[in-house]
């Protein structure tokens, strides 16, 4: 089906059918093509993007989406654009959190996606939330402790409090 068409329909329907669609594409494969330029369309409306409970679900697969070797820099990018709302950035970081707990977290490019990541509030969450597992399972070089040190003096409190609760030695 043509995304355009999918979407027109998808914003006429009624708050509870919208609802059934979310769950819907909760269980679909999300690194689908279909779904990606799905995701990237409904985001794109103004009236359904600013929905928190559609950006949880746009969130939730676009971690979910990830490629495992792929860059991450622009996906993530997109991730913290997306998650605009304190609420939204911190569940994006512990969905990321999970996302990271299967894969490979010694790739060399996670410290740099990282470090690129902190120009904004939910960028940043995101960034510590990828030292917290990163950097434990590397001895916590000091590049990845440096991270999430200068991050618990950032002026969103948000990420002050992550990265407060990133533990870098345990005593």
């Amino acid at each position: 089906m043509d995304p355009d068409a999918l979407t027109k329909r998808i914003d006429a329907l009624a708050f509870p059918a919208r609802q059934r669609f979310l769950a819907g594409t909760s269980r679909s494969p999300a690194g689908t093509p279909a779904l990606t330029t799905l995701l990237e369309r409904l985001n794109a409306q103004p009236g359904v993007t600013r929905s928190w409970v559609l950006l949880t679900e746009a969130l939730t697969l676009a971690v979910a989406a990830l490629r495992r070797r792929a860059d991450l820099l622009p996906p993530l990018r997109r991730i913290a654009e997306l998650a605009d709302r304190p609420v939204l950035a911190w569940q994006a970081a512990n969905r990321l959190v999970r996302w990271l707990a299967d894969r490979d977290r010694t790739r060399p490019d996670l410290l740099t996606a990282a470090q690129a990541l902190t120009d904004t509030p939910a960028g940043a969450e995101l960034a510590v939330a990828i030292m917290a597992r990163a950097g434990g399972d590397t001895g916590w070089p000091r590049p990845c402790r440096a991270l999430p040190t200068t991050l618990r003096a950032h002026p969103d409190p948000d990420v002050r409090d992550r990265a407060l609760r990133t533990t870098i030695v345990p005593e």
